[in-house]
Formats: structure tokens, C-alpha cells, sequence
């Protein structure tokens, strides 16, 4: 059984799921709804996933830091909120 809240899709879609297992076919709008629906969701999972291993790497090379700004101020560098400071010129080595 196809478990999907009606509030979710306009009334046509849900009156074509509902009616699927008489008539066997879905209209277009309805087959649009749920290929763009399954897209949104797997793309929603994917960036979860990927947003999740960032902090996990972030957190693994953060474990030394004093407190907590740090912390954040290392999150937000690896997200380009912020710029780095760049390197004095008159130190570098060629």
C-alpha cells in the first residue's frame, strides 16, 4: 500500500493514486508529480549525507581546538563563509 499524505500532492494526484489499482495507469501530472517528488527527495538525501560527512571530517581535524568559536570559525572557513587572510608576501619563499 502507497502511504503519501494528502496535503503533499493536489487533488488530481491523489485521487489517481487512489485509483490506480482499478484503472492501472496514472496521468500525466500525476507521473510528473512523482518523478519530481522522488528527485526532490533523493537530492535532499544526497546533500543530508554529503552536509553530514563534512562535519564529521570537520569535527575529526577540530578535535584539538580550545573552545567552541574555533570550532565554528573552522566550519564556516570550509563552507567560504569566511576568507582566509592572505599570506604576507614578503615572507613567502620562492
Amino acid at each position: 500500500m502507497l502511504l503519501i499524505s494528502a496535503g503533499s500532492f493536489g487533488f488530481l494526484v491523489w485521487r489517481d493514486l487512489l485509483t490506480y489499482h482499478i484503472h492501472h495507469k496514472l496521468s500525466l501530472h500525476t507521473r510528473f508529480a512523482l518523478t519530481v517528488g522522488i528527485i526532490i527527495l533523493i537530492l535532499s538525501i544526497v546533500g543530508f549525507l554529503i552536509s553530514e560527512q563534512n562535519l564529521k571530517q570537520i569535527e575529526r581535524t577540530a578535535f584539538g581546538y580550545s573552545n567552541f568559536t574555533n570550532l565554528l570559525t573552522r566550519i564556516r572557513l570550509e563552507e567560504d563563509l569566511y576568507k582566509e587572510k592572505e599570506p604576507n608576501s614578503l615572507l613567502m619563499t620562492a
